[in-house]
């Protein structure tokens, strides 16, 4: 070393040389290093995929709920007014009224129905027996 360099205040060779060893010894790997930074950035990504995945599937579920709120107001409504049959009525209004006019093959004259509309015993059972004793 010359005299300059000891003036400037440079260590010594053995010097440096303990000094970058002290120094090797704390620093990390260059893999330790990036490691913090790589996973944030992972994190990122993720929290942007998730993100745009969420909104689709949103976009998805109100579809979906749309098309259950429209079935439940159709299905209500059909549960609501149901298609009535009145059976054994001629859909006259009036409640009494015979079987003859609604099925023109009875055996059962409409004289025979009651005042409830409803065929007498007696009558059907001459009626019946009527017919199963007449040849076809």
């Amino acid at each position: 070393m010359t005299a300059l360099q000891e003036a400037a205040g440079h260590p010594r060779s053995h010097d440096f040389d303990d000094d970058l060893a002290a120094i090797t010894r704390q620093l990390h790997t260059t893999e330790d290093a990036v490691l913090p930074a790589v996973h944030a950035a992972l994190g990122r990504r993720l929290m942007a995929w998730l993100a745009r995945s969420s909104v689709k599937l949103n976009f998805v579920l109100a579809g979906a709920l749309v098309l259950s709120l429209a079935s439940n107001l159709l299905l209500g409504w059909a549960a609501a007014h149901p298609v009535r049959e009145y059976f054994g009525v001629g859909h006259t209004g009036s409640r009494r009224t015979s079987f003859s006019t609604r099925r023109t093959h009875s055996p059962i004259p409409s004289r025979s129905t009651s005042t409830t509309g409803r065929p007498n015993l007696k009558t059907c059972v001459r009626a019946m027996t009527a017919r199963a004793s007449s040849p076809t």
